[in-house]
């Protein structure tokens, strides 16, 4: 073994072992051995960063802010409904005339219970209020 004095660690001398590389020579005794290396050389990557070189290839900032909207309610906005689905305006159309006459024969419906009621027909209990 031999010292090294910058970092005062032992290293291993490469006369004596063929398992570990030496940095410039794979392991002859085992294959794909090699010490870790650094991927790069110079590490100061705010530097690096900051060169008009890099700086140049950057894209521009996006400033332009997008805001979510607020999604509306398709049940209750007749609106957004019609974007999503356009045939929805033709069956509110149809439905809209069987929706009054219904309401109208339950409005008659409860003016006659109303009046039955009132006169006390045989047969029916009068409502407690």
């Amino acid at each position: 073994m031999r010292d090294v004095s910058a970092f005062g660690l032992k290293v291993l001398s490469t006369k004596g072992c063929g398992v570990h590389d030496t940095g410039c020579e794979a392991a002859s005794l085992k294959n794909d051995c090699n010490l870790p290396m650094h991927k790069m050389l110079n590490t100061d990557l705010s530097r690096i960063l900051k060169s008009p070189e890099m700086q140049r290839s950057f894209q521009e900032p996006r400033k332009k802010i997008h805001h979510r909207l607020l999604q509306k309610n398709p049940l209750k906005n007749l609106r957004i409904m019609l974007k999503l689905n356009p045939y929805s305006k033709t069956m509110h159309w149809n439905i809209i005339p069987h929706q009054a006459k219904n309401h109208k024969v339950q409005v008659d419906k409860a003016a006659l219970e109303a009046k039955s009621d009132e006169k006390g027909v045989p047969g029916k209990k009068p409502v407690v209020a």
